[in-house]
């Protein structure tokens, strides 16, 4: 399992200390993490700026035959689907929730 998760910045990424203690713990579990911005305070991320094509690319196992869950603000969700499309990722496979009342991500 690949576990990506983005936040403005360490100061509010929810559930670092958890997810980490859980990759620690399982090894087939990844985790990644990508900070808009660098906030002086908290750990580091893995990548700091937006999440890119490339970066995703990276992060995701080299088979794309793969189930993709995400959610997050609209136009954050509007990028990361084109991102999968565009790496292979089968859009059936590409599963999204909003934080609020659902729209077209087209």
């Amino acid at each position: 399992m690949h576990f990506i998760h983005c936040a403005r910045n360490g100061g509010v990424h929810a559930f670092r200390d958890w997810v980490d203690t859980l990759a620690a713990k399982h090894p087939q579990l990844k985790r990644f993490y990508c900070y808009a911005e660098d906030d002086g305070i908290s750990p580091a991320a893995d990548k700091v700026g937006m999440l890119n094509q490339e970066q995703l690319a990276a992060w995701l196992p080299e088979e794309r035959d793969i189930d993709a869950y995400f959610l997050g603000p609209k136009g954050f969700m509007a990028a990361i689907k084109r991102h999968l499309k565009a790496l292979g990722v089968p859009e059936k496979q590409a599963r999204y929730e909003f934080f609020g009342p659902a729209a077209a991500l087209e």
